[in-house]
């Protein structure tokens, strides 16, 4: 009988989806990073799309250096004149 069955079990697969995309988000994240660490300034906007391995959210000009930006962990690369000026999260 579902009356007998107690609340915690009933609200329990719900957390446990709640922690699977938690750590899913982190461990993406920590991805992210790890392929950051592999970034040098001077490479080409292609060798760091390669790296990433993934599309950019966003891609802002302003004052000649082009902001590429990754929503996972508010990743960024920056570049002027097509070379790696900087890079990290915000």
């Amino acid at each position: 009988m579902i009356c007998n069955i107690p609340s915690t079990w009933l609200k329990a697969p719900i957390m446990n989806r709640i922690l699977s995309v938690i750590l899913a988000l982190t461990c993406i994240g920590c991805q992210m990073d790890k392929r950051f660490s592999q970034l040098q300034p001077g490479m080409t906007k292609a060798q760091v799309l390669t790296i990433v391995g993934k599309r950019p959210t966003g891609d802002t000009t302003q004052d000649g250096v082009e902001k590429l930006q990754w929503e996972t962990g508010s990743h960024y690369a920056k570049f002027k004149n097509g070379r790696l000026t900087d890079f990290g999260t915000e």
